[in-house]
């Protein structure tokens, strides 16, 4: 077992299986602009990186250039999902468990999301106050995968990058993890293929299993 004393961990499709209120705030937004709809499989391909790409890239499926755009439907995007991010969302299995298992651990939430999204998904589904710290794509001035957050989360707890461990299901969350120097874990239950996290030190298939790694 590796000795850990901070936890760090993803949102979407590591935490929260949101897929379906995310494709129904993109979709809504998408017709409101004056395209259509796109399938949820093509929208999971597109999450990951924030509002804004996914927004962009959604766009670009229909028209040459998100620019013109872009800013009516990020409006019309957080109009919606302000209302609608609880509809569907739902923890996945193991995830209380888990969280309690690590009770006396650090833990943070570093998501690409807005942070008033980060935050209320986490309130709403019950696990916020296992958090010691929650951020969300806008908190600081970079993002996953800059290793601005892990860093800032190590240095507000004062922890060791060598006790440190970074989960996630996306090649963003691994990213961030290995340049501030933490150790990484991939799931391969969430938004993305084991290749995705192909580069992490660590590789599971279920949460419940990090139980085993980390003490």
């Amino acid at each position: 077992m590796t000795k850990i004393e901070l936890l760090i961990f993803d949102l979407d499709g590591t935490l929260v299986d949101s897929l379906r209120d995310i494709t129904q705030s993109v979709n809504f937004t998408l017709l409101k602009i004056g395209l259509q709809p796109l399938p949820e499989k093509q929208i999971q391909s597109y999450v990951g990186d924030g509002i804004s790409l996914l927004l962009s890239r959604c766009i670009q499926t229909q028209r040459e250039s998100a620019e013109s755009l872009l800013k009516e439907a990020l409006r019309a995007y957080e109009r919606h999902h302000t209302e609608h991010c609880l509809d569907y969302s739902k923890l996945y299995p193991d995830v209380e468990n888990v969280l309690s298992h690590f009770q006396n651990k650090n833990k943070v939430i570093i998501s690409n999301k807005p942070e008033n999204f980060t935050k209320k998904v986490a309130k709403g589904l019950g696990i916020a106050p296992h958090f010691d710290i929650i951020l969300g794509g806008d908190s600081l001035l970079e993002k996953k995968p800059s290793p601005m957050p892990v860093l800032f989360a190590l240095d507000k707890l004062g922890q060791k990058p060598r006790n440190a461990v970074m989960i996630g299901d996306g090649h963003q969350d691994i990213a961030c993890g290995k340049a501030a120097g933490i150790l990484t874990c991939g799931v391969t239950y969430g938004f993305r293929s084991r290749e995705a996290v192909a580069g992490a030190d660590f590789v599971v298939d279920r949460l419940d299993a990090i139980k085993l790694l980390f003490n």
